[in-house]
């Protein structure tokens, strides 16, 4: 019980495995309750659990007598708060299954990375702005695209291995949004 509890906490965080554990909890939950209810009925009537269990089932099945103009009003609105968000994951998805397909047909390999981010980080801050402290603003516009060429030169990306070294070291950021950066060109 401990290992599964460990377990759970671990990948409580994650993105994915957190949907995946609170719809087990959720399952586990009805189906406990499920249980108790039955169980609780079979004590007060003396009615055997299989008749609890049927009559339960029979609840779930009856139907219902619905006006059409509120199923309409319900679907219209489930659809719309429902497809936007479908819509992106599967342009998300596509976009992701495109860049693959881009990435096997260039046959591109990744270095493996040398060096700690930040050091690789200062080493091309240090090239590409030497000796400037404080803010210094650029405004010749070759000029800051030559420190910046300096700066985001070849590779940017390395290998994502076993070691601890970041694969994708210079990130952008920007109020709470954040990417790493992939290329850059001039």
């Amino acid at each position: 019980m401990r290992r599964l509890i460990t377990i759970i906490k671990e990948n409580w965080n994650d993105p994915v495995w957190s949907k995946v554990i609170s719809t087990g909890i959720i399952a586990a939950v009805s189906i406990i309750s499920t249980s108790l209810y039955s169980f609780i009925k079979f004590l007060i009537y003396s009615k055997p659990l299989i008749e609890s269990f049927e009559h339960l089932l029979n609840f779930f099945g009856q139907s219902v007598s619905l006006n059409l103009g509120v199923l309409i009003v319900a679907t219209l609105l489930y659809l719309v708060l429902s497809l936007g968000p479908l819509n992106s994951f599967f342009q998300g998805l596509y976009l992701k299954i495109m860049r693959r397909k881009k990435e096997d047909f260039d046959a591109v390999e990744l270095p493996r990375p040398t060096d700690h981010s930040t050091t690789l980080f200062y080493q091309r801050m240090s090239s590409a702005f030497p000796g400037e402290r404080g803010v210094t603003w650029f405004d010749d516009p070759k000029v800051a695209c030559d420190r910046l060429e300096i700066l985001l030169n070849k590779p940017l990306r390395f290998k994502p291995d076993e070691s601890e070294f970041e694969s994708d070291p210079i990130w952008w950021f920007r109020g709470r949004s954040a990417h790493f950066i992939e290329e850059f060109r001039r």
